[in-house]
This record gives structure tokens, sequence and C-alpha cells, in this order.
């Protein structure tokens, strides 16, 4: 029955051009065993060339992964060929793609403040009539149901964690981030591949295959890493709630008991991941430690100086 179903889902595949997001959703309806769900697709190999689609058909090198989740355990079938390419961003950054569009991403520890200062970037662009469009990381309602259930049932392992975040960074890579790019828009994300780059590992996904999931990805112009002492970033998470949440803790890696601590161990090596792309990836690297206004302005200066805000005036 599994191999028909199968059958069934790839004669849908038959064509030069199909939306992830209505394959998906085919995967949804379809495949549905008892208490076994299975959630998620993501296409691996496949790279998007002018906005072409990641799913592609014939002898393409792609495969499918597909996650059923079941109470008695958990399961990954795998259906195809792996054909993992162990190259990084292929595609240039989006300003040389020749796309006019300009793509910013912000990177860094959880409280390191991030998301506060890529909201103080597009507050600004905005009031100065600028086309900006922001995206933020894990935030594809395709996915958003799935993570919650397995993060709830306890059902999350590296290899299924991984998955779940890429196939929410491919959604929102061909629905959101490219068509802005190709119409103009200044892009901000609020994280990118480079946090799955450092997560992952950490969590012992290998750095290869990791890279490989999102190797269709083009790069961003501006990286900015910001960078705060792990005291920093765990107080300002104690000011903002009562208690940490358990992944961001790396609670399920079984570091330590003490939430805290663990925390700490986790955030410590996701850290370390961080720096040792730095170089790689030309990060912009911010001392995230400085006050909120300071960081501000610096990020606003490196932002003029690099991109022609005048030439993305609505």
């Amino acid at each position: 029955m599994l191999g028909n179903l199968f059958s069934a889902f790839k004669n849908k595949l038959d064509c030069p051009i199909i939306q992830l997001a209505n394959a998906i959703a085919t995967l949804k309806n379809i495949f549905l065993f008892g208490q076994a769900e299975i959630f998620c697709l993501l296409p691996i190999g496949a790279r998007l060339r002018n906005c072409q689609s990641l799913i592609q058909c014939g002898k393409s090198a792609l495969f499918f992964l597909f996650l059923p989740f079941c109470f008695a355990g958990k399961m990954l079938v795998l259906f195809g060929e792996l054909s993992l390419s162990l190259g990084f961003m292929a595609s240039p950054p989006a300003g040389e793609l020749d796309w006019p569009g300009r793509l910013i991403a912000v990177e860094g520890l959880d409280g390191s403040g991030k998301s506060t200062q890529i909201y103080l970037v597009k507050k600004w662009l905005e009031q100065q009539g600028i086309r900006v469009f922001f995206s933020k990381w894990n935030s594809s309602i395709l996915v958003r149901s799935a993570t919650s259930k397995g993060k709830n049932r306890a059902l999350l392992t590296p290899t299924t964690f991984s998955l779940i975040h890429a196939t929410d960074f491919a959604d929102r890579y061909e629905r959101q981030l490219v068509p802005l790019l190709r119409a103009g828009y200044i892009v901000l994300c609020d994280r990118y591949v480079y946090t799955a780059f450092a997560r992952d590992v950490v969590r012992g996904c290998p750095p290869a295959w990791v890279r490989g999931i999102y190797d269709f990805a083009a790069a961003p112009d501006i990286v900015f890493f910001l960078k705060a002492d792990l005291e920093t970033s765990l107080d300002r998470i104690m000011q903002s709630r009562t208690q940490l949440k358990y992944f961001e803790a790396g609670m399920d890696l079984r570091l330590s008991s003490d939430i805290q601590e663990s925390f700490r161990i986790f955030q410590s090596r996701i850290l370390e991941q961080y720096l040792a792309m730095s170089t790689e990836f030309d990060f912009t690297i911010i001392d995230a430690n400085r006050l909120v206004e300071e960081q501000q302005s610096i990020l606003r200066t490196i932002i003029a100086a690099r991109i022609r805000l005048d030439d993305f005036q609505s």
C-alpha cells in the first residue's frame, strides 16, 4: 500500500515545475497510516535557479524524506537515492544574481538581541520609504503545527528537528524571499541558514549533510552576527519571561538536569560553531553587549555604506 501511495504521489510531480507548498499539501493529504502521520517533505540536492521550484522531476538528483511519527516510536522512511552536494552557497549573494533586491540576515545566540535589532532596522527602512520585507526563522504555516506537535510529544530527533526547519526555510525561500528579491525589495531575515549550521551540528547532525540541505540558498549580501556573552544572553531572556524554553536550553540533549546550566552548555557550543563560520561566510560581528541604541547605529551605518538605499525607494 505504501508503495502504491508513493507512486500516486510521484505521478503528481511529473511536470517541469511544481510549487513546494502544493507538494507538501498533497503529501499530507494522501499519507496517513493509523497513528503514524507523515507531515514533512524535504527535497535535497535540487537547486533553485531563476525561481525554479525546489521539486524537479525526471533525472534530477532528488530524493524525498518522509517523516512518519507514531506513538510507539519514530521512523524515517527514505524513497529514492540520496545525491548530496557537499558544496554550499553555490548561488552567489542576491546582489550578484541579477536580482535587484538585497538580502540581509542577522544571527546570534538566543537572548543576543538580534530580533530587536533587525526589527529596528525594518522600522528605520520603512520610515525612509524603502521597500522592505521581514522573514523570521521557523515561521512557515506549513510546518508550524507539525513542529508544535513534535515538541509537545517529544518526538523530535536531531534529524527530524533539522528537516522540519529546512522545510520551513525552503517554503519561505521559494514563496517569499526569492520573489521579493526579484521584485527589488530589501529582505531582512531574523536567522538564516547559519542557524541550522550551528544548532543542527551541535545536536549531532553531520556538518556536510546539514549544509547540503540548504545548498540552493543564495548567500546574503550582509550577515550580522550579534556576539553577546552567555550570561548577558541568559539575563536578557530571564528578564523577559520567567522560564527558559526546553529546546533553546538544549534539554533534549541531556546536557544537565539544571535548565540554566544546560542553556549555558548548549549555547556555548552553538557560539563555537558561529565563530568557526564567521570568517568562512564573512560575518559582520557586532558587540551585542553594548546598548541597543549603539548597536543599532552601527547596523544602520554599515547598511547605508554597503547598499544604495535610494535605489529601493517605493
